[in-house]
């Protein structure tokens, strides 16, 4: 898949190619019995060892990059999968009785109920996180306490509302992503937890999201 990470030098290899090299006349040298050869391999142990593990460590960064990237192809379909959240949770959302809506799984865990309004609340933080990631230079994207929030925000509230949440906010963003060059879709900030953090990456956890929690309710039924 074509990434703008393809484009990096290849220089590395060349230096890997003339350390080895170094390193194999540092052996003869010792081998000969040659002082030289001792303190050439003292200073390649000091100065071009850590050389070689910064070329490498550049290397792989590089490569876990080059692979996270999407192509259009992929972002067009989790766009459409993301887009589609909304349609499984009310279809599931529709499976279920008012008594089914609080009814807690056997093994603990959020009701049906409880589900729709933090997916109401996840939505509207992801909403502002995509935008901070679009609009700020290198934004600090904050995680929140999703268990403070279903304490505290009145998860046994009736859910009418926080479906339209989710429906207009989905709506919103799959037209925002939409129109995305792909100097935005490279832009990204750091997460609080967990670091690196890309227009992309947002994508790849929001077009599953709904859909999780979708099943999830309909589990909660099945429990």
């Amino acid at each position: 898949m074509f990434s703008r990470y393809n484009l990096a030098p290849s220089s590395w290899r060349y230096t890997v190619l003339i350390l080895a090299l170094i390193a194999a006349l540092v052996v003869w040298a010792i081998l000969q019995g040659n002082a030289t050869g001792y303190i050439l391999a003292v200073v390649l142990l000091i100065f071009v060892s850590p050389m070689v593990l910064v070329v490498f460590a550049n290397r792989r960064a590089l490569r876990r990059m080059e692979i996270e990237t999407m192509d259009q192809s992929e972002r067009n379909t989790l766009i459409a999968q993301y887009k589609n959240g909304y349609n499984e949770v009310r279809a599931a959302v529709q499976q279920l009785s008012e008594a089914d809506l609080d009814r807690r799984p056997a093994a603990g865990g959020w009701t049906p109920r409880e589900i729709v309004h933090h997916l109401a609340d996840s939505e509207t933080m992801s909403t502002i996180r995509l935008r901070r990631l679009l609009a700020d230079e290198q934004p600090t994207i904050a995680s929140y306490d999703e268990e403070l929030y279903a304490r505290k925000l009145h998860y046994d509230r009736p859910i009418a509302a926080s479906l339209e949440v989710l429906q207009a906010v989905r709506n919103s963003n799959s037209e925002l992503l939409e129109w995305l060059s792909e100097e935005e879709w490279a832009r990204e900030g750091t997460h609080t937890e967990q670091g690196r953090y890309t227009v992309e990456d947002w994508l790849r956890i929001y077009a599953a999201h709904a859909h999780d929690h979708a099943a999830q309710m309909l589990q909660a039924q099945d429990a």
